[in-house]
């Protein structure tokens, strides 16, 4: 029989957060906070709770990504680590994940095709 493991064990295997990973994509980029916010229309306070390790829904994340225009893998790491994930059976998700993959970040074009659909819109 296997000998239990202890929690510290377990929790020296912890990825980084989702905000510490975040806020290292903006200091790559070279990027204000404001910037940032602005970019992917997110309120300051919310902004703030998200650097204070407040997990935003998956809404606030994709208009992140959208913001930071990330790489495909990098989408599917910050959604991972808050939690969530772009499924391949809603269609929604579909679409958002077609347009990070072609390196697409046009909003309009995004909540035009979910609209198109008949689908809720990120952006507006």
């Amino acid at each position: 029989m296997a000998e239990p493991t202890s929690t510290d064990a377990i929790l020296e295997n912890r990825n980084e957060s989702f905000s510490e990973l975040l806020f290292a994509l903006i200091d790559e980029r070279n990027l204000t906070d404001p910037e940032v916010y602005k970019a992917a229309n997110v309120g300051r306070k919310t902004f703030s709770d998200i650097r204070h390790g407040k997990i935003p829904t998956k809404k606030t994340i994709i208009k992140i990504i959208f913001a930071l225009e990330v790489s495909s893998d990098e989408a599917c790491i910050l959604l991972e680590r808050a939690g969530y994930a772009l499924s391949t059976s809603i269609d929604a998700d579909l679409i958002v994940k077609h347009f990070i993959e072609q390196k697409n970040f046009d909003k309009f074009a995004l909540d035009d095709a979910l609209a198109e659909k008949n689908l809720p819109k990120i952006f507006t």
